[in-house]
């Protein structure tokens, strides 16, 4: 099952000492099918900073990316979270977003905010958890061929 925040609202939910509360109402996504192969995206937004929920080590990166095709009357949001090093599926990503390699100069401190808008190739392919459950996962990024 998939839950995904609506918005923040007042319910008013009280507490047994009578106190009022916010709370979040959620709501049951519709799985979307999204099976192995090569979907084109637009790099909607990058966020950093982003707390990982694993350890501690350090901040995320998180890239959201917008499909540019519609999956059963939706075109759905795919979501790359890495560590902030220009390496593995973020340099992948930053590549075919910039259609070139990267330069070690570049990686030194590349600008993320560069890649905001470009197309991209993404290769998804199921995978399963050790519980059994199915989902839907980043392999890598391919550049999107300019004619």
């Amino acid at each position: 099952m998939k839950i995904a925040p609506v918005a923040n609202q007042a319910t008013g939910a009280v507490h047994q000492d009578g106190s009022r509360y916010m709370s979040t109402v959620v709501r049951q996504r519709p799985e979307q099918k999204l099976g192995d192969g090569i979907y084109r995206a637009v790099i909607a937004d990058v966020e950093v900073g982003v707390t990982s929920r694993f350890n501690t080590k350090g901040d995320l990166v998180r890239v959201a990316l917008d499909l540019v095709e519609e999956i059963d009357g939706q075109k759905p949001r795919l979501w790359l979270n890495a560590s902030p090093n220009l390496q593995g599926r973020l340099q992948n990503l930053v590549e075919a977003a910039m259609n070139r390699k990267i330069s070690v100069e570049e990686a030194s401190g590349f600008d993320l905010e560069e890649i905001i808008g470009k197309e991209v190739n993404v290769v998804i392919a199921r995978a399963q958890t050790r519980a059994g459950f199915a989902y839907s996962q980043i392999i890598t990024f391919l550049p999107v061929e300019t004619k």
